[in-house]
């Protein structure tokens, strides 16, 4: 990743500039510029007005930040303090995160038990490939899913990665109802890595060496994580962060949830506690926080595939934030606005998958069978529709649509009681199901 320079503090180049002229600029040179953008110092120097002198232009930003600027109350180690500030700008995003979430609740009623409890199990699977796949794991979203869904055991480290991502997922929500902890934080990353590194770390514990960097693309060493004589430190201070009420209510410190998530996924890939599983504990302790917090619909969106989609930017906030004296409201803005838009993308999913339902169903009503086939069966049966040959298994149907293996069973022998799957001999005396190429025809 290039540009990895410190920008220039206000202390080094002040006294450059003659100080009528840092007012003069400050009517212009805001916190934010005239599209709400929270410039960094290379990306102000291509937005500066004719004539007008980059280095007056950046003290007189920094000057308009100091004014709103929030101290993180965690010990930096005689570095600069970690902080941040909320423009408008990025409390429009938070609000329009509040009523995305809000519109979901007011629309719950439209969607069925069996539609949530399919939709939390595809977010699992999403989170947990799409995770593995931003630490490295090679396997591909289509064979991930398969093995997940069918429990399948790995073969490897990036199914492994897949799997294990699956299970932290599953135990963040958990423990939703628990204050944070080094115990905690130490079992997360525990099930993340277990059987699936790359170095020598061990799962479980922190880091006793300083031999970790983080890189970019080009193998450049773009942080050095603190010595890890001070880990513990930080990790007490973060829990005691975390646990703290910042709601704003009988005093005036208040962070909004959201932002206070992204903080604690910030310090995990700061502190970098770990050898190696750093990202994956700070992507769960983001979703943990925001669960504890009520934030439902959590356990339906998946920030790792946008991450994965454009991750220089995700690198970029982090470098912008250690680069500008520990301002991490650059990388406030970057993931807030990657919530909203997987939230924004969990409402298209629904949407088009109710059509899709909607559409099928008027197909097989038309067969007559719409009125014998729960739910599941209909599901099943659509999935057959699309994708003729499937194999269908009962653990398979089980643990996509949260029911018990008989449930499972029941469902695939009526529909090949009715002659829409084919039944098979599967492993031992298992019974495997496959969907006929004829299916189309038969209904």
């Amino acid at each position: 990743m290039k540009n990895n320079k410190k920008m220039p503090s206000v202390d080094d180049i002040r006294k450059e500039i003659v100080f009528e002229d840092i007012l003069e600029y400050m009517e212009i040179y805001g916190v934010v510029n005239s599209e709400g953008k929270y410039l960094s110092y290379d990306e102000l120097k291509y937005r500066l007005q004719p004539g007008d002198d980059l280095k007056t232009a950046w003290v007189a930003t920094k000057f308009s930040r100091s004014c709103i600027m929030k101290n993180i109350s965690i010990d930096c180690k005689n570095e600069k303090p970690f902080t941040f500030c909320v423009p408008d700008s990025l409390q429009a995003i938070l609000h329009e995160i509040d009523m995305n979430i809000s519109r979901g609740i007011n629309n719950e009623s439209s969607m069925t038990n069996d539609d949530y409890k399919k939709y939390f199990i595809s977010s699992l699977f999403e989170e947990s490939i799409s995770s593995a796949q931003l630490e490295g794991a090679s396997t591909t979203r289509k064979v991930a899913k398969e093995m997940l869904e069918k429990e399948r055991a790995p073969l490897n480290k990036s199914e492994k990665m897949a799997v294990n991502n699956y299970y932290l997922m599953t135990k963040v929500k958990e423990y939703s109802d628990k204050e944070l902890s080094k115990e905690m934080i130490l079992e997360l990353h525990e099930i993340a890595v277990e059987g699936a590194v790359e170095n020598e770390a061990e799962p479980g514990r922190f880091r006793d060496s300083e031999d970790i960097f983080v890189r970019d693309n080009e193998d450049n060493i773009v942080h050095n994580p603190p010595k890890h004589e001070t880990i513990n430190q930080y990790i007490t201070q973060l829990c005691e962060f975390a646990n703290n009420d910042h709601d704003g209510l009988g005093n005036i410190n208040f962070i909004h949830p959201v932002l206070k998530a992204i903080i604690l996924h910030f310090m995990i890939g700061y502190i970098h506690p770990f050898a190696d599983g750093n990202g994956r504990v700070a992507r769960a302790l983001f979703y943990w926080f925001l669960l504890r917090k009520g934030y439902w619909i959590m356990e339906y969106v998946s920030i790792s595939r946008l991450i994965i989609k454009a991750p220089a930017k995700y690198g970029k906030a982090y470098l912008d934030t250690e680069n500008d004296e520990n301002d991490m409201t650059y990388f406030l803005y970057h993931q807030a606005d990657l919530l909203n838009r997987a939230i924004l993308a969990f409402y298209g999913y629904v949407k088009s998958k109710k059509e899709e339902r909607a559409d099928f169903i008027q197909k097989i009503e038309k067969s007559g069978l719409a009125k014998t086939l729960n739910s599941r069966q209909i599901e099943i049966l659509k999935k057959a529709f699309h994708e003729p040959g499937r194999i269908f298994i009962p653990k398979e149907i089980g643990n996509k649509y949260n029911v018990s293996l008989n449930s499972a069973r029941t469902d695939l022998m009526k529909l090949s009681d009715l002659d829409l799957l084919i039944e098979i001999k599967g492993h031992g005396k298992s019974k495997e199901y496959i969907a006929p190429a004829n299916l189309k025809d038969k209904l």
